[in-house]
């Protein structure tokens, strides 16, 4: 049993169009990847001022950078009580003084 499918102006377009835009798709996919990804965590709710303003600030950063900086709000201690986010930033802290392939000068 053959299917008979109809070529119509619509589909033919549709076609044509994805045919010379696949060739561009990894480099719009690239584009749209953020060089630097910095996260910033607290312990306030998300409704608080400074989470707000984190919030817009993140964006007026990523629009004037054109997405080359991408900064990620995270409230509510979702990445942890303050004493797991400072034994973090500590150990990698520690790793920038120790590690000479991490890219930092003595």
């Amino acid at each position: 049993m053959r299917l008979k499918t109809a070529v119509t102006r619509r589909r033919l377009l549709a076609s044509a169009s994805l045919t010379l835009l696949a060739p561009a798709a990894p480099r719009i996919a690239r584009a749209q990847q953020a060089q630097w990804v910095y996260k910033y965590a607290n312990n306030l709710p998300e409704t608080h001022p400074m989470n707000t303003r984190a919030r817009e600030m993140a964006a007026a950063i990523k629009q004037e950078t054109n997405g080359r900086f991408e900064l990620q709000i995270f409230p509510n201690s979702q990445l942890g009580s303050d004493t797991d986010t400072l034994s973090a930033r500590l150990s990698i802290c520690q790793r920038r003084n120790t590690d000479h392939d991490f890219g930092v000068a003595d």
